[in-house]
């Protein structure tokens, strides 16, 4: 399996995307494409309700896609990343 193939993950509110890419040259090739809807009531309000469903999900989108890749780029909803800024003394 070639080490440089990515899979990319989009974790939606309706459903979840996959895409598995691979580099040729200075582009990319489209090696598999996978949507799979989400079942009513799994995300809300960009909680996930049911993570198991989700994961469910997810590992019947890794059965249907070509390449079990190794390298994964996930994306999520803005408002579902919790983030916060550090200052840290320069000392430690």
């Amino acid at each position: 399996m070639d080490k440089l193939i990515v899979t990319g993950i989009d974790i939606g509110h309706n459903s979840l995307k996959a895409v598995v890419l691979k580099p040729i040259g200075d582009q990319y090739a489209l090696l598999g494409y996978k949507e799979i809807l989400l079942k009513e009531g799994i995300v809300a309000e960009n909680n996930t309700i049911n993570h198991q469903e989700i994961v469910k999900t997810l590992k019947q989108m890794k059965k249907e896609l070509p390449f079990g890749a190794k390298r994964v780029a996930i994306s999520v909803p803005d408002n579902s990343v919790i983030s916060k800024k550090l200052q840290i003394e320069q000392s430690l």
